[in-house]
This record gives C-alpha cells, structure tokens and sequence, in this order.
C-alpha cells in the first residue's frame, strides 16, 4: 500500500490542473467508501465521487477522514500553494486542493507506519 500511496503522490506533484481520473484513484486507495460513508453522497443508486483534486472542501473531507484529530494548515498567495497537516514537511501542489490531498496522503503514510 505504502508504494500505491508513494506513486500517487508522485501523480499529484505532477498534476497542473484537477483531475478525475486522479479523484478516482485517490477514492480507491485509501477505500473512500469504508473510511468515509457517512460523506459519501448517494444520488441515483451509487456514490458520488468527491473532486479532490478541485474542491478544497472535498480535499479537507479526505484529510479529516484519514485523519481525524489532524491540525493542519492551506495557505496560498500567487502562483504558489503549500498544505500541511501536524508536523509534517508543507506540500506544494497546482491548487489548494491538490496541495492538501498531498498532506492528507502523506499523513496517511506516517499514521500508518509507513514515515
């Protein structure tokens, strides 16, 4: 799991703009659905999918829900973007939430071992 997390992180350093292929892969790697239900919108029978990589509200859901008693920080000025959760390294990304989907993801390494 720790080299799945790794890899995706690495995608979304790389990433110039949102993405749902990414948003997808972000859901399905930490398992959304398990560690998330009762922020899973369910419209027309199936889960709705959270845009990660562009909503800042829907990258702060995947922070809290990785995890939960975080203190974490997004700030921004013009052009460049950093996010950090407790005392981690800040992440740099795109957009605020592409910089804040890096720290929750990060912080999902180190709770689990993994840093």
């Amino acid at each position: 799991m720790s080299d799945q997390i790794a890899a995706l992180i690495e995608r979304l350093k790389q990433a110039t703009q949102p993405e749902r292929e990414l948003d997808l892969v972000i859901a399905k790697t930490v398992n959304w659905a398990k560690i998330a239900p009762n922020v899973v919108d369910i419209s027309a029978g199936r889960p709705q999918l959270p845009q990660f990589t562009n909503y800042l509200d829907d990258a702060l859901k995947l922070a809290r829900a990785i995890d939960p008693g975080h203190v974490g920080a997004v700030a921004w000025d013009v052009g460049q973007f950093v996010a950090a959760i407790e005392n981690q390294q800040a992440s740099t990304g795109a957009n605020p939430a592409i910089c804040l989907c890096i720290a929750a993801l990060t912080a999902k390494r180190r709770l689990d071992g993994d840093l």
